[in-house]
């Protein structure tokens, strides 16, 4: 495996252990990611020196992925940072810190035989992703953020969908670099309306599902807000200024258990 191929970009923000029990693991134990290829992404010499330290006293103390320190305050910033760090053309897979597995769709027949099976080779999806978002002549590309295989298909779609921040892929260009968001809350819904509207298509990978807990109090974007809370009102917040800047790409509502959400327009053509 070679940087040449890809790097992983890590945003992640108070919350070491949590890196080194999952994504950290999943990247180093299970698919045997170089330590050139792996880059966390920190906000200040406070964060760089808590998961430095954390690192050291862990099982990964011979580890060394690339710390880059950004000066920026919440996850929309740090992931702008993030597409104008790297020189063009770099393949860049954004990850975020809490990925416990991810699995691929396995069906031998109707939506009700679909299984979900462990992706062993992580090495060649990502470069055959990456393969398809040139065929297809686009600078990102998502999978499914969900583990439920009823739901996930054999295809990959071009159509307006949710290419979640959790896992995705960035070439980095002119079109990626002039890509930028100023919220932290859904920031990753108004990434994937921007380069549908900026290359008319949005790349997923539909057989392609994760395990990650959302909305955890533990550090990350809780930490940032200022709580969870904060955080509930804050995406309400977003998501209202999304409907309004987006009317024709987006719908809003909240879920069972009261929290907003958003679903976008999949019939939305440009």
């Amino acid at each position: 495996m070679s940087c040449e191929d890809f790097v992983v970009a890590i945003p992640t923000y108070q919350r070491p252990n949590k890196l080194i029990h999952q994504t950290l693991t999943l990247l180093v134990e299970k698919y045997q990611l170089d330590e050139d290829q792996v880059y966390l992404f920190l906000e200040n010499e406070e964060q760089y020196k808590l998961y430095y330290d954390t690192l050291q006293l862990s099982k990964f103390r011979k580890y060394e992925p690339t710390y880059v320190i950004t000066n920026t305050k919440g996850i929309g910033a740090k992931r702008n940072y993030i597409r104008n760090y790297f020189p063009d053309n770099t393949n860049v897979v954004m990850m975020d810190d809490d990925v416990e597995k991810i699995w691929v769709m396995d069906t031998d027949g109707p939506r009700t035989s679909n299984r979900k099976i462990e992706l062993e080779d992580f090495y060649q999806f990502v470069l055959d992703s990456f393969y398809i978002a040139e065929k297809e002549n686009v600078s990102m590309w998502g999978v499914c953020l969900f583990d439920n295989a009823y739901f996930m298909s054999s295809q990959y779609s071009t159509n307006l969908k949710y290419l979640g921040g959790t896992l995705q892929g960035i070439i980095v260009n002119e079109v990626s670099k002039n890509i930028s968001v100023d919220i932290d809350q859904f920031e990753d819904y108004e990434f994937s309306i921007k380069h549908f509207i900026a290359e008319k298509k949005c790349l997923r990978f539909n057989h392609i599902g994760l395990s990650s807990k959302y909305y955890s109090e533990d550090g990350g974007i809780c930490a940032n807000s200022g709580g969870l809370d904060r955080r509930m009102e804050e995406a309400y917040e977003n998501a209202t200024y999304l409907l309004l800047e987006y009317p024709d790409f987006l719908n809003i509502y909240n879920k069972s258990d009261g929290t907003v959400n958003i679903k976008l327009n999949h019939l939305k053509r440009i």
